[in-house]
């Protein structure tokens, strides 16, 4: 099928999905993120294109409506097609012939599990994000309804799908919008994995609790914490509010790169990516400095947690805790 061969109907019935899809992947080039050649715009043909698994969709039985709009969606490319996240929750996932060598991407039909098994997406709905864990969530379109919902692998079944169903354009404005604010922050280091980091307020509500004159229960040592490690934490006067301190410090410390790069007036990507770069390599000695002490639980640690503390409330400047 040829950008020529897209029906005309495709794009005006689904033009709330692919314009909000499209933008999306816009603002994650200008972010820094994606560099340009890491995303492929329709039309998917062509010199230097990496062509789409058509065959293999009609192979599938799947119907020419979802074949047609998958030729209207960018996807990242190739090199970035695997396990680069596409927003905090869920991975990119493609359509390319290349991820079908030997059939069909049984990824693109997944819907979920159950107690048999895998699960196969309906005819009328199509993956456009992939989910790789537990707790990962995936994007799912009703071609019948023009909804997607955003709902976790381990979560699919119609009822949950039905109830998370929203209309095409709202999410991905939710999201651009998570973006423009830097509530979400794309995280691209030269060395390591893509990925976003979220915007937490539970220092803030410990505040606001607090202020309020309400009484609220401790936070918790997380289950994950081991009892040699809870023993350290014990130790230390008002840890968890110094945890929360700095995932708040923390925060800010990966915002002001951005500000500081000019987001989002006169934002210049190459400052940003080498200051990402600069704070990777001061995190990431502190990190290597506690594990050759053995001292895994970093922010929470008496010892080189208190340093990482401290450079996340250096790094915060006028928003530090």
């Amino acid at each position: 099928m040829s950008a020529l061969q897209v029906p005309n109907r495709v794009a005006k019935e689904h033009v709330s999905l692919i314009h909000g899809w499209t933008e999306y992947h816009r603002l994650l080039i200008k972010m820094a993120y994606f560099d340009e050649d890491e995303v492929q715009f329709p039309p998917h043909t062509g010199s230097g294109k990496h062509p789409l698994a058509t065959t293999r969709l009609i192979e599938a039985g799947l119907h020419e409506d979802l074949i047609a709009l998958v030729h209207l969606l960018p996807f990242a490319a190739p090199s970035r097609s695997s396990d680069t996240a596409i927003s905090p929750g869920s991975n990119t996932l493609t359509y390319y012939e290349k991820d079908s060598q030997s059939g069909l991407n049984s990824e693109v039909r997944m819907f979920g599990y159950d107690d048999e098994g895998e699960v196969t997406l309906p005819s009328w709905a199509m993956r456009l994000t992939a989910a790789n864990n537990r707790n990962d969530s995936q994007v799912i379109y009703d071609m019948r309804n023009k909804t997607l919902s955003e709902i976790s692998l381990y979560e699919t079944t119609m009822t949950e799908f039905e109830k998370a169903a929203r209309p095409a354009g709202e999410l991905p404005q939710q999201w651009l919008q998570n973006l423009h604010s830097l509530e979400w922050i794309p995280w691209r280091p030269s060395d390591g994995n893509l990925w976003f980091y979220v915007r937490t307020r539970v220092y803030e509500d410990e505040l606001r609790f607090e202020r309020s004159g309400q009484t609220v229960d401790p936070p918790k040592i997380p289950a994950w914490v081991t009892a040699e490690q809870a023993a350290r934490l014990s130790h230390i006067p008002n840890i968890l509010t110094e945890i929360n301190k700095a995932q708040h410090n923390e925060y800010w410390s990966r915002r002001l790169i951005f500000e500081s790069a000019g987001w989002p007036e006169a934002f210049d990507r190459q400052e940003c990516r080498d200051s990402i770069d600069e704070w990777e390599w001061e995190s990431t000695a502190i990190y290597h400095e506690s594990m050759r002490a053995h001292i895994p639980l970093m922010i929470g640690d008496d010892n080189f947690g208190k340093v990482m503390r401290e450079y996340f409330r250096r790094a915060a400047g006028e928003y530090a805790v």
